[in-house]
C-alpha cells in the first residue's frame, strides 16, 4: 500500500492590509507545524559541549531548524515591499515584533488621523462672504484626504454636507433643488452649479443696490 503524498500548504499571505486577521491565521499555521515557540521564545538554543550526549546535539539541531523554518515561513508570507522592511531582522521574534509595531501602531495612528479629518468634515461650514468655489475646493480636498485613509464618504453624504453648511442666503436655491429631486439623485456638480448661479445673482443684485444708493445720494 502506497502512502499518499501530502502537499504542504503555503503560509497565509499578508499583503499589508487586515493585519489582525493575518496574525491569527499565521499563528495557527505555525502552531500546526509546532513552530510557534520559535516565535514566542527569543532565546538561542544552547550549543552542546563537545562531549555532550548525542541526544543533546540532535535536540540542538532540531531547535535551530525550527527557528529557521519559522523565519522562512514568515518571510515567504509577505510581499517584496514588506520583506525589505524585515530582512535585517535576524530572529523570528524580531520579525514578528517588527510587523506588530509597524502595522498595529500605524493602523492606530491612521485611524486617529482619519477620525480627526472626519471631525473637521463634520464641523466645516461655508463662511458668509466665502466664494462657493473656494469652499467646495476646501471641502473636496478634505474628502480626498479622508479617502486616502481608506475611509468611505459617499457622494450623497458630501452633497448633503454642502447643502447643510451653506449660508442662509442660499436657502431659496437649496429649497428649489430639493423640490426638484430627491437628495440621493442630486449630484455635487448640480449643487455647485446652482449655488454659483445664486452667488452671481446675489452679487449682481448687491452691485445694483449700491449703484442706486449712490445715485440717490447725488
Amino acid at each position: 500500500m502506497t502512502t499518499p503524498n501530502i502537499t504542504q500548504q503555503p503560509p497565509p499571505i499578508f499583503d499589508g492590509s487586515n493585519y489582525g486577521v493575518w496574525v491569527v491565521r499565521m499563528k495557527a499555521y505555525l502552531e500546526g507545524y509546532n513552530l510557534w515557540n520559535a516565535v514566542e521564545q527569543d532565546v538561542e538554543p544552547q550549543i552542546p559541549r563537545e562531549n555532550a550526549p548525542a541526544a543533546q546535539g540532535k535536540q540542538y539541531e532540531e531547535e535551530i531548524a525550527k527557528k529557521c523554518k519559522a523565519l522562512s515561513f514568515i518571510q515567504s508570507a509577505v510581499p517584496k515591499d514588506i520583506f525589505s522592511r524585515i530582512m535585517e531582522c535576524e530572529t523570528t521574534k524580531a520579525v514578528w515584533t517588527k510587523l506588530h509595531e509597524e502595522f498595529v501602531e500605524t493602523s492606530r495612528t491612521r485611524h486617529m488621523q482619519a477620525q480627526n479629518l472626519r471631525r473637521h468634515f463634520d464641523l466645516m461650514r461655508m463662511k458668509e462672504n466665502q466664494l462657493v468655489k473656494e469652499y467646495i475646493d476646501q471641502l473636496l480636498k478634505l474628502v480626498n484626504q479622508i479617502k486616502m485613509f481608506g475611509e468611505e464618504l459617499k457622494e450623497a453624504r458630501v452633497a448633503k454636507k454642502i447643502l447643510n453648511s451653506a449660508p442662509r442666503k442660499f436657502e431659496a436655491t437649496i429649497v428649489s433643488l430639493l423640490q426638484s429631486k430627491d437628495l440621493p439623485d442630486i449630484s455635487i456638480t448640480e449643487i455647485v452649479n446652482a449655488l454659483q448661479a445664486a452667488e452671481l445673482r446675489i452679487s449682481t443684485r448687491d452691485e445694483t443696490f449700491v449703484e442706486k444708493a449712490l445715485l440717490a445720494k447725488n
